[in-house]
Protein backbone atom coordinates (compact mmCIF):
# COMPACT_ATOMS: atom_id res chain seq x y z
CA UNK A 1 0.00 0.00 0.00
CA UNK A 2 1.24 3.23 -0.83
CA UNK A 3 2.76 5.12 2.26
CA UNK A 4 0.29 8.53 1.48
CA UNK A 5 -2.76 5.74 1.62
CA UNK A 6 -1.37 4.72 4.59
CA UNK A 7 -1.08 7.90 6.33
CA UNK A 8 -4.69 8.95 4.92
CA UNK A 9 -6.19 5.94 6.40
CA UNK A 10 -4.66 6.01 10.06
CA UNK A 11 -5.38 9.40 10.08
CA UNK A 12 -9.19 8.49 9.46
CA UNK A 13 -8.58 5.43 11.67
CA UNK A 14 -7.64 7.65 14.45
CA UNK A 15 -10.84 10.52 13.64
CA UNK A 16 -13.00 7.45 14.06
CA UNK A 17 -11.79 6.77 17.79
CA UNK A 18 -14.51 8.75 20.52
CA UNK A 19 -11.75 10.10 22.75
CA UNK A 20 -9.97 12.09 19.51
CA UNK A 21 -11.56 15.35 18.96
CA UNK A 22 -9.93 15.71 15.84
CA UNK A 23 -6.91 14.59 13.43
CA UNK A 24 -4.31 16.72 11.19
CA UNK A 25 -1.59 15.39 9.01
CA UNK A 26 0.57 17.77 7.82
CA UNK A 27 4.37 18.02 6.88
CA UNK A 28 6.87 20.37 8.62
CA UNK A 29 10.65 20.10 6.82
CA UNK A 30 10.00 17.41 4.72
CA UNK A 31 9.01 15.45 7.23
CA UNK A 32 5.11 13.88 8.12
CA UNK A 33 3.73 14.85 11.49
CA UNK A 34 0.19 14.37 13.01
CA UNK A 35 -1.49 16.58 15.21
CA UNK A 36 -4.23 15.15 17.51
CA UNK A 37 -6.48 16.69 20.05
CA UNK A 38 -7.40 13.89 22.63
CA UNK A 39 -9.19 14.41 25.43
CA UNK A 40 -8.77 18.05 25.23
CA UNK A 41 -4.97 17.22 24.68
CA UNK A 42 -3.26 18.64 21.89
CA UNK A 43 -0.20 16.43 21.17
CA UNK A 44 1.76 16.64 17.81
CA UNK A 45 3.64 13.53 16.49
CA UNK A 46 6.29 12.94 14.17
CA UNK A 47 5.48 9.77 12.32
CA UNK A 48 7.06 7.14 10.87
CA UNK A 49 5.27 4.97 7.74
CA UNK A 50 5.52 1.30 7.55
CA UNK A 51 3.67 -1.39 5.51
CA UNK A 52 2.63 -4.84 7.11
CA UNK A 53 4.90 -4.99 9.81
CA UNK A 54 7.32 -8.09 10.47
CA UNK A 55 9.54 -9.69 12.84
CA UNK A 56 12.32 -8.71 12.94
CA UNK A 57 10.78 -5.43 13.42
CA UNK A 58 13.11 -2.44 12.37
CA UNK A 59 16.34 -1.48 14.81
CA UNK A 60 15.66 2.08 13.61
CA UNK A 61 11.85 2.17 15.29
CA UNK A 62 13.61 1.38 18.91
CA UNK A 63 16.04 4.39 17.95
CA UNK A 64 13.45 6.56 17.12
CA UNK A 65 11.98 5.62 20.04
CA UNK A 66 15.04 6.49 22.41
CA UNK A 67 16.09 9.65 20.45
CA UNK A 68 15.13 12.93 22.43
CA UNK A 69 12.52 14.98 20.88
CA UNK A 70 9.79 17.43 21.67
CA UNK A 71 8.04 15.50 19.49
CA UNK A 72 6.89 11.62 20.46
CA UNK A 73 6.88 9.13 17.66
CA UNK A 74 3.41 7.48 16.52
CA UNK A 75 4.21 4.32 13.49
CA UNK A 76 1.38 4.57 11.48
CA UNK A 77 1.24 0.92 9.47
CA UNK A 78 -0.75 -1.06 7.15
CA UNK A 79 -1.57 -3.46 9.73
CA UNK A 80 0.07 -4.79 13.32
CA UNK A 81 -0.99 -8.44 14.49
CA UNK A 82 -1.99 -8.76 17.46
CA UNK A 83 1.74 -10.26 18.64
CA UNK A 84 4.22 -7.42 17.42
CA UNK A 85 1.37 -5.18 18.47
CA UNK A 86 2.47 -6.72 22.01
CA UNK A 87 5.93 -5.55 21.46
CA UNK A 88 5.31 -2.63 20.19
CA UNK A 89 3.43 -1.93 23.39
CA UNK A 90 5.75 -3.16 25.72
CA UNK A 91 8.53 -0.73 23.99
CA UNK A 92 6.23 2.11 24.10
CA UNK A 93 6.28 2.57 20.52
CA UNK A 94 2.82 4.05 19.85
CA UNK A 95 1.11 3.23 16.28
CA UNK A 96 -2.28 2.83 14.56
CA UNK A 97 -2.78 0.84 11.70
CA UNK A 98 -5.06 1.05 8.61
CA UNK A 99 -7.55 -2.06 10.63
CA UNK A 100 -7.65 0.24 13.83
CA UNK A 101 -5.39 -1.34 15.96
CA UNK A 102 -3.94 1.33 18.13
CA UNK A 103 -1.61 2.01 21.38
CA UNK A 104 -1.27 5.71 21.64
CA UNK A 105 0.17 6.16 25.51
CA UNK A 106 1.73 9.82 26.32
CA UNK A 107 1.90 10.01 30.01
CA UNK A 108 -0.49 12.88 31.70
CA UNK A 109 -1.87 13.35 27.78
CA UNK A 110 -3.66 10.72 26.33
CA UNK A 111 -3.89 6.65 27.00
CA UNK A 112 -5.56 4.80 23.95
CA UNK A 113 -5.54 1.06 22.89
CA UNK A 114 -7.35 -0.71 20.14
CA UNK A 115 -6.70 -4.27 19.84
CA UNK A 116 -8.23 -7.74 17.72
CA UNK A 117 -8.95 -5.79 14.37
CA UNK A 118 -7.70 -8.36 11.56
CA UNK A 119 -6.25 -7.14 8.25
CA UNK A 120 -9.54 -6.90 5.56
CA UNK A 121 -7.03 -7.45 2.76
CA UNK A 122 -5.85 -10.48 3.84
CA UNK A 123 -8.18 -12.44 2.48
CA UNK A 124 -7.51 -11.16 -1.16
CA UNK A 125 -3.96 -11.42 -0.76
CA UNK A 126 -4.29 -15.28 0.08
CA UNK A 127 -6.48 -15.83 -2.75
CA UNK A 128 -5.32 -14.07 -5.64
CA UNK A 129 -2.45 -15.67 -7.61
CA UNK A 130 -1.68 -12.17 -9.80
CA UNK A 131 -0.40 -10.94 -6.28
CA UNK A 132 1.11 -14.43 -4.74
CA UNK A 133 5.19 -13.85 -5.14
CA UNK A 134 5.48 -15.21 -8.68
CA UNK A 135 2.48 -13.56 -10.13
CA UNK A 136 4.29 -10.64 -8.44
CA UNK A 137 7.30 -11.44 -10.47
CA UNK A 138 5.17 -11.76 -14.32
CA UNK A 139 3.14 -8.40 -13.43
CA UNK A 140 6.67 -6.55 -12.85
CA UNK A 141 7.72 -7.48 -16.04
CA UNK A 142 4.75 -6.82 -17.93
CA UNK A 143 4.91 -3.57 -16.30
CA UNK A 144 7.96 -2.43 -17.01
CA UNK A 145 8.14 -4.18 -20.58
CA UNK A 146 4.33 -3.62 -21.63
CA UNK A 147 5.13 -5.60 -25.06
CA UNK A 148 5.92 -8.43 -23.69
CA UNK A 149 1.94 -8.72 -22.86
CA UNK A 150 1.66 -9.64 -26.17
CA UNK A 151 4.20 -12.23 -25.85
CA UNK A 152 3.59 -15.89 -26.06
CA UNK A 153 2.58 -18.04 -22.67
CA UNK A 154 6.28 -20.09 -22.86
CA UNK A 155 8.26 -16.69 -23.41
CA UNK A 156 6.55 -15.28 -20.70
CA UNK A 157 7.76 -18.03 -18.31
CA UNK A 158 10.89 -17.73 -19.23
CA UNK A 159 11.43 -14.21 -18.86
CA UNK A 160 9.68 -14.33 -15.37
CA UNK A 161 11.31 -18.11 -14.29
CA UNK A 162 7.99 -19.42 -13.24
CA UNK A 163 5.50 -22.03 -14.88
CA UNK A 164 3.34 -22.23 -17.93
CA UNK A 165 0.69 -23.01 -15.81
CA UNK A 166 0.71 -19.93 -13.48
CA UNK A 167 1.66 -17.79 -16.59
CA UNK A 168 -1.79 -18.83 -17.83
CA UNK A 169 -3.92 -18.56 -14.25
CA UNK A 170 -1.94 -14.88 -13.87
CA UNK A 171 -3.19 -13.51 -17.72
CA UNK A 172 -6.62 -15.29 -17.17
CA UNK A 173 -6.93 -13.13 -13.69
CA UNK A 174 -5.65 -10.10 -15.05
CA UNK A 175 -8.51 -10.29 -17.75
CA UNK A 176 -11.38 -11.22 -15.10
CA UNK A 177 -9.89 -7.99 -12.65
CA UNK A 178 -10.44 -6.20 -15.75
CA UNK A 179 -6.81 -5.17 -15.88
CA UNK A 180 -5.99 -5.98 -19.37
CA UNK A 181 -8.47 -5.82 -22.55
CA UNK A 182 -8.33 -6.67 -26.30
CA UNK A 183 -7.53 -3.79 -28.24
CA UNK A 184 -9.42 -3.35 -31.84
CA UNK A 185 -6.24 -5.23 -33.36
CA UNK A 186 -6.89 -8.23 -30.95
CA UNK A 187 -3.72 -7.24 -29.14
CA UNK A 188 -3.74 -7.48 -25.34
CA UNK A 189 -3.28 -3.61 -23.61
CA UNK A 190 -3.31 -2.46 -20.28
CA UNK A 191 -6.59 -0.63 -19.16
CA UNK A 192 -4.90 1.38 -16.32
CA UNK A 193 -1.24 0.77 -15.51
CA UNK A 194 -1.56 3.03 -12.58
CA UNK A 195 -3.56 0.90 -10.59
CA UNK A 196 -1.64 -2.24 -11.08
CA UNK A 197 1.04 -0.26 -9.81
CA UNK A 198 -0.40 0.56 -6.78
CA UNK A 199 -0.98 -2.89 -6.29
CA UNK A 200 2.18 -4.20 -7.20
CA UNK A 201 3.92 -1.37 -4.58
CA UNK A 202 1.42 -2.71 -1.73
CA UNK A 203 2.63 -6.51 -2.29
CA UNK A 204 6.58 -5.89 -2.43
CA UNK A 205 7.33 -5.23 0.95
CA UNK A 206 5.60 -8.72 2.92
CA UNK A 207 4.94 -10.94 -0.18
CA UNK A 208 7.40 -10.82 -3.23
CA UNK A 209 10.83 -9.19 -1.58
CA UNK A 210 10.93 -11.96 1.24
CA UNK A 211 11.32 -14.83 -1.65
CA UNK A 212 13.84 -12.66 -3.40
CA UNK A 213 16.03 -12.65 -0.57
CA UNK A 214 18.95 -14.89 -0.86
CA UNK A 215 20.98 -14.15 2.17
CA UNK A 216 22.36 -11.33 3.88
CA UNK A 217 26.07 -9.88 4.82
CA UNK A 218 28.41 -7.69 6.61
CA UNK A 219 31.10 -5.62 4.28
CA UNK A 220 34.17 -3.91 5.77
CA UNK A 221 33.63 -0.63 6.45
CA UNK A 222 36.40 0.71 4.17
CA UNK A 223 35.11 -1.32 1.16
CA UNK A 224 31.62 0.70 1.88
CA UNK A 225 32.25 3.32 -1.26
CA UNK A 226 34.08 1.05 -3.46
CA UNK A 227 31.43 -1.67 -4.03
CA UNK A 228 30.13 -0.15 -7.32
CA UNK A 229 33.75 -0.28 -8.89
CA UNK A 230 34.67 -3.63 -7.41
CA UNK A 231 31.47 -5.08 -8.99
CA UNK A 232 32.31 -3.21 -12.57
CA UNK A 233 35.54 -4.69 -12.39
CA UNK A 234 34.87 -8.42 -11.46
CA UNK A 235 31.69 -8.76 -13.82
CA UNK A 236 33.66 -6.89 -16.67
CA UNK A 237 33.16 -10.73 -18.65
CA UNK A 238 29.65 -11.14 -17.63
CA UNK A 239 27.70 -7.71 -16.55
CA UNK A 240 24.13 -9.07 -16.89
CA UNK A 241 24.91 -11.50 -13.72
CA UNK A 242 24.67 -8.47 -11.55
CA UNK A 243 22.30 -4.84 -10.72
CA UNK A 244 22.98 -2.22 -7.85
CA UNK A 245 19.14 -1.78 -5.97
CA UNK A 246 18.19 0.07 -2.95
CA UNK A 247 19.67 3.21 -1.45
CA UNK A 248 23.13 2.33 -3.57
CA UNK A 249 21.66 1.94 -6.91
CA UNK A 250 19.24 5.26 -6.15
CA UNK A 251 22.59 7.21 -5.41
CA UNK A 252 23.98 6.30 -8.78
CA UNK A 253 20.76 7.01 -10.45
CA UNK A 254 19.92 10.76 -9.00
CA UNK A 255 23.16 11.50 -7.22
CA UNK A 256 20.92 12.45 -4.38
CA UNK A 257 21.59 9.91 -0.83
CA UNK A 258 23.72 7.05 0.05
CA UNK A 259 21.55 5.31 2.50
CA UNK A 260 23.81 3.11 5.44
CA UNK A 261 22.13 -0.04 3.64
CA UNK A 262 23.46 -2.18 0.46
CA UNK A 263 21.14 -3.98 -2.19
CA UNK A 264 22.62 -6.16 -4.56
CA UNK A 265 20.98 -8.56 -7.24
CA UNK A 266 22.88 -11.53 -8.84
CA UNK A 267 21.83 -14.75 -10.16
CA UNK A 268 21.89 -17.13 -7.46
CA UNK A 269 24.40 -19.13 -9.03
CA UNK A 270 26.90 -16.76 -8.88
CA UNK A 271 26.16 -15.77 -5.11
CA UNK A 272 29.80 -17.36 -4.03
CA UNK A 273 31.44 -15.32 -6.67
CA UNK A 274 30.12 -11.94 -5.01
CA UNK A 275 30.79 -13.03 -1.32
CA UNK A 276 34.24 -13.29 -2.69
CA UNK A 277 34.11 -10.31 -4.53
CA UNK A 278 33.09 -8.16 -1.46
CA UNK A 279 34.96 -10.37 0.88
CA UNK A 280 31.36 -10.61 2.64
CA UNK A 281 30.98 -11.93 5.81
CA UNK A 282 27.82 -13.55 7.89
CA UNK A 283 26.95 -11.32 10.91
CA UNK A 284 24.35 -10.94 13.45
CA UNK A 285 23.80 -7.06 12.65
CA UNK A 286 24.61 -6.88 8.64
CA UNK A 287 24.07 -3.84 6.22
CA UNK A 288 24.16 -5.96 3.02
CA UNK A 289 21.51 -7.59 1.35
CA UNK A 290 21.38 -9.79 -1.95
CA UNK A 291 18.33 -10.56 -3.47
CA UNK A 292 17.63 -13.05 -6.39
CA UNK A 293 18.18 -11.66 -9.88
CA UNK A 294 15.03 -13.49 -11.54
CA UNK A 295 14.82 -11.85 -14.80
CA UNK A 296 17.52 -10.34 -17.55
CA UNK A 297 14.25 -7.36 -17.06
CA UNK A 298 15.33 -6.67 -13.21
CA UNK A 299 18.67 -5.16 -14.81
CA UNK A 300 17.74 -1.58 -15.65
CA UNK A 301 19.78 -0.52 -18.96
CA UNK A 302 21.25 3.37 -18.67
CA UNK A 303 24.45 3.75 -20.29
CA UNK A 304 24.78 7.12 -18.50
CA UNK A 305 25.68 5.78 -14.81
CA UNK A 306 28.42 3.45 -16.58
CA UNK A 307 27.21 0.60 -13.67
CA UNK A 308 24.65 -1.73 -13.22
CA UNK A 309 21.75 -1.16 -11.89
CA UNK A 310 18.61 -2.21 -10.79
CA UNK A 311 15.08 -1.12 -12.37
CA UNK A 312 13.67 2.24 -10.77
CA UNK A 313 10.96 -0.04 -10.38
CA UNK A 314 12.59 -2.38 -7.38
CA UNK A 315 14.80 0.77 -6.45
CA UNK A 316 11.75 2.93 -5.54
CA UNK A 317 10.05 -0.02 -3.89
CA UNK A 318 13.30 -0.77 -1.54
CA UNK A 319 13.57 2.64 -0.58
CA UNK A 320 9.78 3.10 0.76
CA UNK A 321 9.89 -0.40 2.30
CA UNK A 322 12.74 0.85 4.63
CA UNK A 323 10.64 3.78 5.11
CA UNK A 324 12.91 6.52 6.16
CA UNK A 325 11.89 10.48 5.52
CA UNK A 326 15.38 10.42 2.88
CA UNK A 327 14.86 7.24 2.06
CA UNK A 328 11.10 8.77 0.52
CA UNK A 329 12.48 11.97 -0.67
CA UNK A 330 14.75 9.72 -2.60
CA UNK A 331 11.94 8.01 -4.06
CA UNK A 332 10.16 10.53 -5.51
CA UNK A 333 12.56 11.75 -6.86
CA UNK A 334 12.90 7.91 -8.95
CA UNK A 335 9.34 8.32 -9.17
CA UNK A 336 9.82 11.82 -11.13
CA UNK A 337 12.65 11.08 -13.16
CA UNK A 338 12.40 7.28 -13.90
CA UNK A 339 8.65 6.25 -13.22
CA UNK A 340 6.05 8.60 -14.02
CA UNK A 341 6.11 8.56 -17.30
CA UNK A 342 5.85 4.58 -17.30
CA UNK A 343 2.84 4.67 -15.21
CA UNK A 344 1.00 7.61 -15.66
CA UNK A 345 -2.78 7.69 -14.87
CA UNK A 346 -4.71 5.56 -17.28
CA UNK A 347 -1.34 4.63 -19.11
CA UNK A 348 -1.41 1.98 -21.37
Amino acid sequence: MPYRTILNTCVERLGEFPPVQSVSPAIVSDAEQVEIIIDNAKIIFRTEIKGILKRPLPYHLFVKRAEKSERPLLLLAEYVNDSIASDLKKHGINFIDCAGNAFIHVPGKAYLEIRGKTNPRQKERQTSALFQPKGLRLLYILLVKKESLNQTVRQLAKISGISTGRVVQILKELREKGYIFKNNSGQFQFANTQKLFEQWLANYGDRLRPKLVLESFKILPTLVDKIPFMLKDAFSDSPADYAIGGSLGANILTSYYRGHTTEIYVRPAILTRLKETLKLMPARETDVTVFNLFSPYVIFESEKTGFSTAHPLFIYAELLHQGGSRERETAQIIYNTYLEQIFAKNGT
